[in-house]
């Protein structure tokens, strides 16, 4: 022993074996850690481990209590960067949202163009009967519009998760999650219209009323809660109903730090939508103008230029929601709290001042 090097410092002479690495170390790196001796650098990593459970509930709870709306636009923000480098080193995560955004502009203009075609649009309103007509044929797209959202929506929930897992997001294995649970996102997806129906029947026809905010209310907390429903159905593969009851029991054990970052995440969605409406409009106009009245140019540049936008912002939420279930989860099965994935994790640090 007096002659063998020490494995942490070098030095001659060794006086003890750590009980976790079993590695032969001098006085100087040997230390007592409760019951049992451990080299500097296993006692580090532990504290390292245990500073890095306590992280998470530590940061959450500063977050949702001490801190106010700016500091969530500064969270939201910073997640807002890491999901779209994120999105940069795997192209894929962002490509269902592009694909939801087009097919639903696509669908919107096929609906349209029929409608002009047949002359339904000048009758809108005539008799009584195409009232009631027009407003299942709105129900109708309204059901076809969310089912292509939560599929592609469902696909990215699939791709966020695999990239976190440190393997490579396809689109085709997402495409098979997705087509796989296609019942319990059309049964998300038939809610939806329902809850917009309602909300629709809520509103008032001149100003804003009670109305209103009752139903601006109820749309906040359908739109929180089909965003934590989805990852429940893609990635445990749950029916509707039981991935409800999950979303429900993980909220309730308060495994979902809502308020770390909703607000700031809105918010900033919106703002990025709708920076994005303008710097369309304006470069539509800008290619109207340059092409002499080229009217249809312009609008499908300006066209692709605010879907991509949309696609972003869309994205953000979902790779959001998805982080935050697969927090909670996790934290659920380890039974104590663990680090959250790499881009909650950041938005957290930057809200407690890190």
């Amino acid at each position: 022993m007096a002659q063998t090097r020490c494995a942490v410092c070098g030095q001659t002479g060794v006086a003890a074996e750590c009980e976790k690495c079993h590695r032969e170390v001098c006085a100087e790196c040997s230390t007592s850690a409760g019951p049992v001796t451990l080299c500097t650098a296993c006692l580090a990593g532990e504290r390292t481990e245990a500073d890095a459970r306590r992280a998470p509930v530590e940061l959450a709870s500063r977050a949702a209590s001490g801190y106010g709306f700016w500091d969530s636009i500064s969270r939201a923000f910073t997640f807002l960067r890491e999901s779209v480098l994120m999105a940069f080193r795997d192209k894929d995560l962002l490509l269902p949202s592009v694909f939801a955004t087009i097919a639903n502009a696509v669908m919107l203009g096929v609906l349209a163009l029929v409608l002009w075609r047949t002359g339904a649009l000048q009758r809108l309103g005539e008799e009584q009967v195409e009232r009631w007509w027009f407003a299942l044929v709105g129900a109708g797209v309204a059901l076809l519009s969310y089912t292509i959202t939560y599929f592609f929506v469902g696909m990215t929930v699939n791709l966020v998760d695999t990239h976190l897992r440190g393997r490579d997001a396809r689109l085709d294995e997402a495409f098979a999650d997705a087509r796989k649970n296609f019942f319990a996102l059309v049964g998300l997806a038939v809610v939806s219209a329902l809850v917009s129906i309602i909300t629709g029947m809520l509103r008032g026809r001149k100003g804003r009323d009670l109305g209103d905010y009752a139903a601006d209310a109820i749309n906040r907390v359908w739109v929180v809660a089909s965003y934590l429903i989805l990852p429940a159905v893609i990635l445990e593969d749950l029916s509707l109903r039981a991935a409800a009851n999950r979303a429900r029991d993980l909220h309730r054990r308060n495994l979902l730090g809502i308020a770390v970052g909703e607000v700031g995440v809105i918010v900033l969605a919106n703002v990025l939508t709708l920076v994005g409406l303008i710097c369309a409009a304006i470069l539509g106009f800008g290619i109207f103008r340059l092409t002499a009245g080229g009217m249809i140019p312009a609008l499908v540049v300006a066209g692709l230029f605010f879907s991509l936008v949309l696609a972003v912002a869309t994205y953000v939420r979902i790779a959001y929601y998805t982080c935050l279930y697969l927090w909670a989860v996790a934290t659920e099965e380890q039974g104590e709290p663990v680090a959250a994935p790499a881009p909650l994790a950041a938005s957290l640090a930057r809200g407690a001042g890190g």
